[in-house]
């Protein structure tokens, strides 16, 4: 997304002037390195002229020194105000019948996917899960199930290839914990057309092994009578 940065620059014959720079800001974590890449800046009236006679710089760049450790710890993406995406929870799982599926966190982009997985869904298992008898799944709840903070809550979904290098969803189990990270709702839902193959069991067993990861203490959720 764009952002705006403002900052003092020494600039020469004009002493210090304040310049706004706007573009694309990119943050990329890779290991213990982090990284600002930024486009060019637009300077504030006072030093227009010096950005004309070629004083300024067009572009910036911003090198964020890795974190140190404290009290003898590793720096983690805890320190960070929105977790990025857990690769290091991605793995391969296998049904029944040996089909193979990765179980990895879902992503925003699965969006379209999990809307399409919705449509194998039988009337029952909607209801079961949603508490209500849905038609369709609109893009406003779809995008919420799918643009989530991982520090906060966790959803994990079956997915396989299709040709293109597109993904189809199976399943998703979800895990929602409070702010003390001390109880957390669950919720699990496995397309119709699937069902029966043990899919459902697994991604229960996943969701409390990432809550005893996370030290959650309790795991609760509402079934319909």
């Amino acid at each position: 997304e764009s952002e705006l940065f403002e900052g003092r620059f020494e600039v020469e014959g004009l002493g210090p002037c304040e310049v706004l720079l706007e573009g694309q800001i990119t943050l990329v974590q890779e290991k213990e390195q982090s990284k600002l890449k930024g486009a060019a800046p637009s300077a504030a009236p006072e030093a227009h002229e010096a950005l004309r006679q070629g004083k300024l710089p067009t572009h910036a760049r911003v090198r964020v020194r890795p974190l140190q450790p404290v009290g003898g710890r590793r720096p983690t993406t805890e320190r960070l105000a929105i977790r990025p995406y857990p690769q290091e929870l991605e793995e391969i799982v296998a049904d029944h019948d040996g089909r193979r599926y990765r179980l990895r966190p879902i992503r925003p982009e699965d969006e379209p996917a999990l809307r399409h997985a919705f449509t194998r869904l039988s009337p029952h298992a909607v209801r079961m899960r949603f508490f209500a008898p849905l038609r369709t799944l609109e893009h406003a709840m779809a995008a919420r199930l799918t643009q989530i903070d991982y520090d906060r809550e966790m959803a994990f979904v079956l997915a396989a290839p299709l040709e293109g290098g597109v993904e189809e969803l199976y399943g998703v189990g979800r895990l929602s914990a409070d702010p003390d990270n001390v109880r957390a709702e669950f919720a699990v839902i496995v397309r119709t057309d699937v069902a029966g193959k043990g899919l459902g069991r697994l991604l229960m067993e996943h969701i409390l092994s990432y809550a005893r990861a996370r030290g959650i203490g309790e795991v609760h959720g509402d079934v319909l009578a």
